[in-house]
């Protein structure tokens, strides 16, 4: 069964409250959205999240990635099971321009792919441990700690996040860090820690780059002291191996690479110069399901801890992507959920996952993704950047019209 046509969305779907970002900062973010349809009128959705200060995308450079190369390589499949039409997503190719790679905009074609053709045969996400060997062959990691992102609200805004999350059974939390000048990260910091010291509780930090990697070991030997078990990201991602150089052993703390790396290529490179101690994997990072296996793959080879991240402003689709990636892959020694009906004011996605329960992930129903997107808030949230009718189709319609005038 082939695709018949795709379309392309931007999405926006503002903040209630920005989970990491400092006050006054952007209050939304644009994510990309693919639907393509099949010949038999099934439509699969997935979503990618461009960051140009990660990946080096922007929603319209995505767009045309998959407009360009994605979609046209896409149409060429006629598969007659799930299991062959997740063997081609597995083949989509990772392809980088100079410091871009277009990760996002591969991510949201691979979901979209596996959603429409999962529910065009009956086939459920779980039906990939089937259908490609390896996949959750080692167990997956259903039992890693579950992290809950404190919002950038200052010292006391952030405590009642802290105590919200311990409501619904939160014991891992993270926070946003900034460089020594942001007074009012570090103090919300140290009242935070102040509480995790009794052992009950894990507090990790996030610098997002903002520190110097002359600044840097003298600031994580500090986090050390407040009794953090991890710091990701401490300076920007060019200089992660010329601060691994310098950086002091023996404080406790775990370094975590996040921007650093986006494909297991560089992965790799990060692993072998020893410039961290554990990978940050995010989805629509690293390209999808298959391509963060393989940065999984890398961690396990070289003793490197994984952790499981969201992307900001993600939707129900990215979240059930990565319920599911929590399940097959094996390692994670915490997770931190996106939140999406936390942190969104709408959603195009049909009771998104919340707090309770599963705390953040919530099973799946039905075939493909196993969601539903609401398509009254699909409209009033999306712009289309581009539309298209595959070739096969394109050539139906030729072929068609052909015959009709030549019988007229």
């Amino acid at each position: 069964m082939r695709i018949a046509a795709w379309d392309v969305f931007r999405l926006r779907i503002p903040f209630r409250f920005a989970p990491r970002r400092p006050e006054g900062g952007r209050r939304a973010e644009d994510n990309i959205i693919v639907r393509l349809v099949l010949e038999d009128g099934t439509a699969g959705y997935g979503e990618g999240a461009p960051r140009e200060a990660v990946t080096g995308e922007t929603v319209e450079s995505a767009a045309r990635m998959i407009a360009g190369l994605y979609a046209p390589e896409a149409e060429k499949i006629d598969p007659v099971s799930f299991g062959e039409a997740a063997w081609a997503a597995a083949g989509l190719r990772v392809v980088r321009e100079g410091r871009t790679v277009h990760n996002a905009a591969r991510c949201a074609v691979e979901l979209a792919l596996l959603d429409a053709y999962g529910k065009a045969f009956g086939a459920g996400m779980d039906a990939l441990k089937e259908s490609i060997p390896g996949i959750g062959g080692e167990g997956g990691s259903s039992a890693a700690p579950l992290v809950a992102s404190l919002p950038r609200l200052g010292k006391f805004g952030s405590r009642a996040a802290f105590l919200f999350f311990r409501i619904f059974g939160f014991r891992s939390f993270k926070v946003t860090i900034g460089a020594p000048s942001d007074k009012i990260s570090w103090s919300a910091a140290a009242s935070l820690a102040r509480k995790t010291r009794r052992g009950r509780f894990a507090i990790v930090a996030d610098a997002e780059g903002a520190w110097t990697a002359e600044e840097a070991p003298g600031l994580i030997a500090r986090l050390a002291r407040l009794g953090f078990a991890s710091v990701e990201q401490p300076v920007p991602a060019e200089d992660l191996a010329i601060f691994a150089r310098s950086r002091s052993e023996g404080t406790g703390i775990e370094v975590t690479a996040d921007e650093s790396f986006r494909t297991a290529g560089e992965a790799e490179r990060l692993a072998a110069g020893r410039a961290c101690d554990g990978l940050m994997v995010g989805l629509s990072k690293c390209g999808g399901l298959f391509p963060s296996l393989q940065v999984v793959e890398v961690a396990r080879r070289h003793g490197l801890r994984c952790r499981l991240g969201a992307a900001e402003g993600e939707t129900g689709i990215l979240s059930a992507a990565q319920g599911f990636f929590r399940e097959i892959a094996p390692g994670f020694v915490s997770v931190e959920p996106s939140f999406s009906r936390l942190f969104l004011r709408p959603n195009i996605v049909r009771r998104p996952p919340g707090l309770g329960g599963l705390a953040g992930f919530w099973p799946r129903s039905g075939c493909g993704l196993g969601v539903r997107v609401d398509e009254k808030k699909f409209q009033d949230l999306t712009e289309k950047l581009c539309d298209r009718k595959s070739g096969a189709a394109a050539a139906g319609v030729r072929k068609a019209d052909g015959r009709s005038g030549a019988t007229s």
